[in-house]
């Protein structure tokens, strides 16, 4: 059982695009289970070999004969404020600052909870992978993730040397995508927002 436990917004679709690609580049089987409108079983009822799962209620067990990788962003607030965005359907438009202050008061437990059970986790078996690290270094951590859970296959090392080259589906957007190098440009936060939520969450 193979399990992608994410913070949501912290590069599930992005983890899901670099493993099919790898796996398809590696003769590797990649099947993918969206866990919350596929079956909401683990393991997949339907058999995928890989699940997603954002463990919103940390009550998610941890299994010695199960493989993980924890996806995060290790700054409270930028994973926040992207959460945000996505579950108010915002994206790129403005927000109203009273909102998206209440919005990360309320979930700071959660993300508290999070980076407590699967980022501090001493497991061998949870790979623990910081999206912003990702986005820096694609080919040496994509590497780790694929030998985590293929520890047996070969690595062909051109295939992750390309994926700065790989164009990643956008998700609910079909025929769209952009290229890994340009993830890291999407989504920035105004410095003085960043600063001023600092101060108002007295971080």
């Amino acid at each position: 059982m193979n399990i992608i436990v994410s913070f949501p917004r912290s590069g599930q679709h992005l983890i899901e695009n670099i493993l099919s690609y790898c796996c398809k580049e590696h003769n590797v089987e990649f099947t993918y289970c969206e866990f919350y409108s596929c079956c909401r079983s683990l393991p997949c009822d339907k058999g995928n070999k890989f699940s997603k799962n954002h463990d919103f209620d940390l009550d998610l067990n941890v299994e010695e004969n199960a493989k993980y990788i924890a996806l995060y962003r290790n700054d409270l607030i930028l994973q926040l404020e992207s959460y945000y965005r996505y579950s108010s359907k915002l994206e790129f438009k403005e927000y109203e600052y009273v909102e998206l202050l209440k919005f990360i008061s309320d979930k700071k437990e959660y993300y508290n909870g999070f980076v407590e059970k699967w980022i501090n986790n001493k497991d061998e078996n949870i790979l623990k992978i910081e999206y912003y690290n990702l986005l820096e270094n694609p080919e040496k951590i994509s590497k780790e993730i694929f030998k985590h859970f293929f520890p047996d296959v070969e690595l062909n090392n051109k295939v992750f040397e390309n994926l700065n080259e790989l164009e990643m589906e956008v998700k609910n957007t079909p025929g769209t995508g952009i290229f890994l190098h340009k993830i890291g440009l999407v989504n920035k936060l105004d410095d003085e927002i960043y600063q001023k939520l600092k101060k108002d969450l007295g971080i």
